[in-house]
């Protein structure tokens, strides 16, 4: 009798220890943002959930296992569930709400009369970072010296909020006389020098949410980056036309058809040349090169002469 009774107590025992042995050994929370998309599955590069939680020492006489998750308000974050499956829980889900959660995740083992014949849990952070901002801009306008210049930058984010939007230059130089505008994303300014001035930016993505720390609620700002991203803007002289230069290197003047007026204005004829009239008639040619009217006195003393042609009288 003694026997069986110490047999059947080494075989509780044994059966109590091995179900109670359970733990929650592993709990990987990975980075997630706003408005991402993470999927349940296995923990790996391409299909990876929010959260991998694994147990471990279940025993092989239980009836089913019990997983759950929740945090302090006994909720899960916006947009984000868990499914189970034996010895893993996986948190997944597109998260709607920037915050620091204050996790619990227990296991619970139960019996075929569906009494709980072991249990662990544990506590974890989780955070949710806010959306990723994606900048759509890529290349800025042209400037020119000495003239007033405008652009702004452009980022696209989850639900098209931009209010927490800042942007920093990460490297590179902006053209002389041109600033960035922090909260606004506007380069502006009058640019100095010309060629092409290379730099890059990123958008800041920046949400005051909420935190829990244990069971205190209070408030943090989280912030996400996006990518570094690399732009050029060129500056080009200014757009007036170079004044031509002559063969010795001498201005030109601005209309070479017309002329300087080097005439005295108290004596307007000085300077100026005699105008020469063609007789397209008349063979001969006028004589002397006297001043203004020269060719209308010659024709006069040829009509002179032949009058006096005809009026001479003739000799008997």
């Amino acid at each position: 009798m003694k026997k069986i009774f110490a047999l059947s107590l080494a075989l509780l025992v044994c059966l109590v220890s091995d179900v109670w042995a359970v733990s929650i050994d592993t709990v990987t929370v990975h980075e997630c943002y706003v408005g991402e998309t993470y999927e349940f599955g296995e923990d790996i590069e391409s299909r990876r959930p929010i959260a991998y939680i694994v147990a471990s020492n279940l025993g092989s006489s239980y009836s089913f296992i019990e997983w759950s998750v929740h945090d302090n308000n006994y909720n899960m974050p916006p947009g984000i569930e868990y499914r189970y499956g034996g010895r893993e829980c996986h948190l997944y889900g597109a998260p709607t709400q920037a915050g620091v959660y204050h996790m619990r995740v227990d296991i619970d083992i139960y019996n075929r009369d569906s009494d709980i014949m072991a249990y662990d849990y544990k506590f974890f952070d989780l955070t949710v970072s806010p959306a990723i901002p994606h900048i759509t801009t890529t290349s800025p306008n042209e400037g020119t010296t000495g003239m007033n210049y405008s652009y702004e930058l452009h980022a696209d984010v989850y639900s098209n909020d931009i209010s927490g939007i800042t942007w920093e230059k990460v490297s590179g130089d902006l053209p002389g006389g041109l600033s960035l505008d922090k909260g606004t994303g506007i380069i502006s300014g009058i640019p100095k020098g010309t060629g092409d001035f290379n730099f890059t930016v990123k958008a800041v993505n920046t949400v005051t949410a909420r935190a829990q720390v244990n069971y205190t609620l209070t408030s943090v700002d989280l912030t996400t980056d996006s990518e570094p991203q690399e732009l050029t803007i060129t500056v080009k002289a200014s757009g007036s036309s170079p004044v031509p230069q002559s063969p010795t290197g001498t201005t030109e003047p601005e209309n070479p058809e017309a002329p300087a007026d080097t005439r005295d204005p108290e004596n307007p004829a000085q300077g100026t040349e005699p105008e020469v009239q063609e007789d397209t008639e008349q063979t001969g040619t006028s004589g002397g090169s006297g001043s203004g009217g020269g060719c209308d006195f010659g024709t006069g003393i040829y009509g002179l002469v032949l009058a006096g042609v005809v009026l001479l009288p003739k000799r008997r």
